[in-house]
Parts: C-alpha cells; structure tokens; sequence
C-alpha cells in the first residue's frame, strides 16, 4: 500500500510538471524522458495493484483453509456422535428381537427393569455440528478456485441437516406420546414411586399392545440410524478428502474408521 500511494504522488507530479510547462518547447528528449517516466510510474501503479489484490487472495485463502480445519473437527464429533446412534439403535433393536419372540419371562420382569431395557421410553438424537459449515457459508461469494470443489462437497453434506432435524424431532414425539399415555395408567405413578414393578405393569409388558409400541419405537429409531450411518461414510470420505487437499495435521482419530463397533456406547 506505501509503494501504491508513493507511485501515485509521483504520477501527480509529472502531470503537474507538464501542466506548468504545457507552454514551453521540449526537446525530443525531455520528452521522450517524460513519456518514459511517465509510462513506469503507470506499470510500478498496475503492479503495486496485482501485489495487493494477491495479498488479499493469499490472505483469504489461508482463512478459508482454517475454516477447513474446523469443518474437520465438526465431522470428528458428527463421527462420534453417529456412533452412539448407531450403537444405541442395535442394542434396542436386540431387545426389540427379544420382546417379540417372548424371550422374557415374568421373573426377568420382577427383578426390576432400567428405563433402557423398557424400550420404549428412552430416546437418543442424532446432533450435527455445523459451525465451520456456517463459516464457509459466509464466504461463498469468493470461494478460492482450488477449493471450489471441495466446498461444493461440504453444501451437499449438511444438506441433510434438515431432515435429520425432523427424523430427531419424529423420535421425540412418539417416546414422549407413549410417555404421556402411559402416564394415564396408575402403575405409572405408584410403581415408580416404590420403585418396584407391579403386577399390572409386568402384565402389561406381555400384551400385544406392548410389542406394538416397541415396534413404533424401533421405527422411528431406525429413520435416524440410516441418516447416521450415510453421514458417517460421507463425513468420513470429505474428511479424508480434506486431509489430502490441506495435507495430514495430526494422526487421523481411531474411530473414523468404516468398520462399526456394535456395542452400545456408554455415553
């Protein structure tokens, strides 16, 4: 910027010198001298415009690098998180096989059993973290040219984010509607008051109504299990994808691996 603003000043003053000497003769020397100086300070103002403009390119590129970065470590907790979906859906899911084959009897039921092992009262969303995704919104307008399709590929991940929204609120909805009709039932109230488990209620985990319910659970558990396990394979590819642009940061995380583990999350 100082070489820009010294360039123009001595632009002005060589109009300035012709301006005060536009009523003399020049020699075709002094001319041609003028002309010359005139034509460099001209270049040195182009130049000193290319020097800044790829200034700024470079320095919003390291900026949108950054962000990259930080979308890299919202697919790390999206991985993470998808995992817990996953693993909580096939753990019900094998309680789901159990109630429907009438693996349980009434003794298991006597025992007590957790808010877990009822199926049908417990409920896990699938959350998504968006804020490098945000960023890269705000810079859509001069997306650097290298990275154009990579930023392309971010949009149409998290294009999803509202349906999975709907599939989270989905789920909600039918664990807090059977919540709010059981609640209608007086062993509802009074069993978990003596926290022991009546004969009504163990009476009511053998009726065809009970299986019913478990099954609508497990439907709407499984719309957000299926959006989990798409985003993981796809948020795991981008990150890769990511790395091999920016280059390797750190040691790739453990758990951003394609093979599944199956036991339920502790989280």
């Amino acid at each position: 910027m100082l070489l820009l603003k010294f360039l123009t000043n001595r632009f002005k003053s060589i109009v300035s010198t012709f301006k005060k000497k536009e009523k003399k003769s020049f020699s075709n020397s002094t001319v041609f001298l003028a002309v010359t100086e005139l034509f460099m300070v001209v270049l040195g103002i182009l130049l000193a415009l290319y020097i800044d403009r790829w200034n700024s390119t470079k320095s919003f590129e390291k900026q949108f690098e950054s962000t990259l970065r930080i979308v890299q470590q919202n697919l790390e907790s999206d991985i993470s998180n998808s995992d817990n979906v996953i693993a909580h859906f096939h753990a019900r899911d094998s309680l789901r096989h159990d109630v429907m084959m009438n693996k349980f009897d009434r003794e298991y039921y006597e025992k007590g059993i957790s808010y877990w092992q009822q199926v049908i009262v417990y409920y896990d969303q699938f959350q998504i973290t968006d804020d490098g995704y945000n960023l890269l919104l705000e810079m859509k307008d001069e997306v650097p040219e290298k990275y154009a399709e990579i930023f392309l590929k971010v949009k149409d991940l998290y294009k999803t984010i509202p349906t999975i929204d709907e599939f989270n609120k989905n789920f909600k909805e039918v664990i807090w509607g059977i919540h709010n009709e059981l609640t209608y039932s007086h062993w509802f109230w009074l069993d978990s008051y003596y926290d022991e488990p009546s004969k009504e209620q163990i009476d009511f985990y053998f009726t065809p109504y009970y299986k019913a319910l478990v099954q609508k659970v497990l439907n709407a558990s499984n719309l957000i299990e299926t959006m989990a396990k798409t985003h993981r394979i796809e948020a795991i590819n981008l990150y890769n994808e990511i790395n091999y642009l920016l280059g390797k940061e750190k040691e790739i995380p453990k758990n951003l691996t394609y093979v599944l583990n199956d036991t339920i999350s502790k989280n």
